[in-house]
C-alpha cells in the first residue's frame, strides 16, 4: 500500500512539473471564457443591427403608437398595400420580416392567427418583443369589453403565438430555432475542445518529442519506481535525468533478478523503439 501511495505521488509530481500541464491549467479556463465572450459579442453585434419590420393590420386594432421604433427595430405600416403585395415586397427587398395581423371575429382567434414572414429564422428576442406588444393591446381591448373588475382582469390574460413561415409557405417552429441555437453552442464547444486538444498535442510535442534524444540517456544513473522484470520479462519505469530534466522512461533489464522500486540503475543501452536497457549499480547520481 505504501509503494502504491509513493507511485501515485511520484506520478502526480511528474505531471504537475510538466510544462504542458501547467500551461493547459491556465489556458483552459481562459479559452473557455474567451469562447463564451466571443459568442456573446457576436450575438450582441447581431442584435445591434437595424431591423426593418413592416406590418399589415387588417384587424384595424393597432396604431403607430403600438409599434414604436426602438434603437434596433424600425416599424413600417404597409396595411394599405395589402397582405400579398407586402409579402412580395418584403421578400424582394431589404427587410427583416413582415408581421401580418388578420381580421378575426374574436380576440382569442386573433391572438392565434398572427403570422410573421421572413427570409431567415427571426431572432427569439424579436418575436418575444412582438408578442408582448400584441398581448398588451389585446389584453387592454379585452379589459374594455369586460369592464374594470379584478376577476375579469385575471380572466383577460392571454398568450400570443405568432406563426413563423418562409415565403414558400413552410412553417418553422420556435423549437427548431432553439435547436439551432443548441447545435451552435455544441458546435462551438466541440470547436473549442478541438482547439484545446490540438494546442495540448502541439505543446506535448514541443516538450516531450523532437528535442529529446534518447541516446543522451546512455550511462545515466537513475532509480526504479515501477518494477523492471528480470531477463526482459516485464517493462518497468525508471527515473533518469536526461538533457537537464528528470524524466520517467520505460525500461528493460537483462539482470537475473527483478529491479524493484528504489534500486539504483545505470542505462547501458537504448533500443530502437526508445526503451532503455538498465542494470543494477551501487553508484548514485552525484557519483557519476
Amino acid at each position: 500500500m505504501s509503494k502504491l501511495k509513493l507511485i501515485i505521488q511520484r506520478e502526480f509530481i511528474a505531471k504537475v512539473r510538466n510544462k504542458s500541464f501547467i500551461m493547459m491549467t491556465f489556458l483552459s479556463p481562459l479559452l473557455m471564457v474567451g469562447m463564451g465572450a466571443l459568442v456573446y459579442f457576436l450575438m450582441q453585434k447581431n442584435d445591434e443591427k437595424i431591423k426593418k419590420i413592416v406590418y399589415v393590420d387588417n384587424s384595424e386594432m393597432f396604431s403607430k403608437e403600438d409599434f414604436k421604433d426602438s434603437k434596433t427595430i424600425h416599424y413600417i405600416d404597409y396595411t394599405a398595400l395589402g397582405t400579398e403585395e407586402t409579402k412580395k415586397k418584403v421578400e424582394q427587398g431589404n427587410y427583416y420580416g413582415a408581421l401580418i395581423i388578420p381580421k378575426q371575429d374574436s380576440l382569442e382567434l386573433l391572438a392565434k392567427s398572427i403570422e410573421f414572414y421572413s427570409k431567415d429564422s427571426p431572432g427569439m428576442s424579436v418575436i418575444s418583443s412582438l408578442e408582448n406588444k400584441i398581448e398588451s393591446k389585446i389584453r387592454n381591448k379585452k379589459l374594455k369589453n369586460f369592464g374594470i373588475d379584478l376577476d375579469k382582469i385575471k380572466a383577460s390574460k392571454i398568450n400570443t403565438d405568432i406563426k413563423m413561415l418562409n415565403f414558400s409557405g413552410e412553417e418553422s417552429s420556435k423549437l427548431i430555432n432553439g435547436l439551432k441555437i443548441g447545435v451552435g453552442l455544441i458546435a462551438g464547444y466541440l470547436l473549442m475542445m478541438f482547439v484545446m486538444a490540438a494546442l495540448f498535442y502541439y505543446i506535448s510535442k514541443l516538450t516531450a518529442s523532437g528535442t529529446l534524444k534518447m541516446k543522451n540517456a546512455l550511462n545515466a544513473i537513475g532509480e526504479v519506481y515501477l518494477t523492471v522484470g528480470a531477463k526482459r520479462s516485464k517493462i518497468g519505469k525508471v527515473q533518469v535525468k536526461v538533457q537537464g530534466a528528470l524524466r520517467e522512461l520505460d525500461a528493460l533489464t537483462d539482470s537475473e533478478e527483478d529491479l524493484i522500486q528504489g534500486n539504483v540503475i545505470k542505462v547501458i543501452e537504448v533500443t530502437n523503439n526508445g526503451i532503455l536497457t538498465v542494470s543494477y549499480t551501487h553508484l548514485r547520481a552525484h557519483e557519476t
